[in-house]
């Protein structure tokens, strides 16, 4: 017989051996000719499936978490691939290199798409804007070089006039210093223009590095004599040339070396040297030329090292010296034109700066 109370339903016999019901059941109970009738079936079934329901449920819920990752890790590599063209076209840029684009794949999301066009039209305003005001400096030094080269002229005929000594000499000769600050930074836009436009690739021919250093030694080493400071000299012992222009790769040199002239103290030793460069890694890395124009006087600021190669831009520590902040621009857009690299760094004291082809 099978009683119930409120803790469920009991089994009682009056049989010696007690009732062979064991574990738990299901049951159903309804009423019937005045009495309860409960069928019961036993649960062992049901428990017996729930190993074979969770196998399955890993059987098939495995495959899919690894096809989704998969899946995933593809997705997520292709897009890293596609963020970092992104990322680099915005390096580019941020280096100076504004003709740098974006190279729009097909496969690209709809999103990364609209960005990288985006992007290319953003570089495309900012390179047209550059060159705009670039052609416009350079259209203005050249059509004021010859008005300032006529006051000069005038300045010259009025110095041949006015006494040897007074008032009047001093003023015109300020005049005239005046006039040839001016004449210069006009003669260095335009030399910057040039050199931004690419047109001395043209002429373009192998240059000894050994002889324009020797050449550039032996043109300031007086000027260094006389002003208390020494200039060194050091050359490798082979011959290391390069594909460029003499003229230009002179001027960069010179102004290196007039920069370490004219900002350091007396008694500063001024450093060139011309040596080889290991490049890249592993024992059969290729070498390149390198050359450095290094100083011990008080050198420049990190945070200042880019924007000493800006145009005009001058330290507050160099205001009251000669110059008129385009000599550094100058060689780095002559480092440019030549495919090097100009780096300024710290040489404990003072400032190095290598340049390496």
């Amino acid at each position: 017989a099978i009683a119930r109370d409120d803790e469920g339903y009991h089994i009682i016999t009056l049989r010696d051996a007690p009732g062979d019901y064991a574990g738990d059941y299901l049951t159903l109970t309804d009423t019937l000719h005045g009495g309860l009738l409960t069928v019961a079936r036993s649960r062992a079934e049901i428990e017996a499936l729930r190993a074979g329901f969770v196998n399955i449920l890993w059987i098939s819920l495995l495959p899919t978490i690894l096809i989704a990752l998969s899946g995933g890790l593809v997705i997520a590599r292709r897009s890293k691939r596609d963020v970092e063209v992104i990322g680099r076209t915005l390096d580019s840029l941020t280096a100076g290199d504004l003709s740098a684009r974006a190279r729009i794949d097909p496969r690209w999301s709809d999103d990364l798409r609209s960005i990288g066009g985006k992007l290319n039209l953003m570089a495309g305003a900012q390179q047209h804007s550059v060159e705009a005001l670039r052609q416009v400096s350079s259209d203005i030094a050249h059509d004021l070089k010859t008005p300032i080269q006529r006051v000069a002229v005038h300045l010259d005929d009025l110095e041949r006039v006015v006494p040897p000594e007074g008032e009047t000499r001093e003023l015109v000769e300020r005049a005239q210093a005046e006039v040839n600050g001016i004449a210069t930074v006009f003669q260095s836009l335009l030399q910057l223009a040039q050199v931004d436009s690419g047109s001395p690739r043209q002429r373009f021919a192998p240059v000894d590095l050994n002889t324009l250093c020797a050449t550039m030694a032996e043109v300031y080493e007086p000027a260094a004599q006389a002003a208390g400071k020494t200039l060194t000299l050091h050359l490798p012992d082979e011959v290391l040339s390069v594909e460029g222009d003499r003229a230009l790769l002179g001027q960069a040199l010179a102004n290196l070396i007039e920069n370490g002239l004219r900002h350091t103290p007396e008694g500063a030793q001024v450093e060139v040297t011309l040596e080889l460069q290991p490049e890249g890694s592993g024992p059969d890395r290729a070498t390149a030329p390198q050359l450095v124009v290094a100083d011990d006087g008080p050198g420049i600021p990190e945070a200042e090292r880019d924007k000493v190669l800006r145009r005009l831009y001058r330290l507050d520590s160099s205001r009251n010296t000669p110059g008129n902040g385009l000599g550094l621009a100058l060689v780095d857009s002559i480092v440019k034109l030549h495919g090097a690299e100009l780096r300024l760094t710290d040489n404990s004291p003072g400032l190095r700066a290598e340049i390496r082809f």
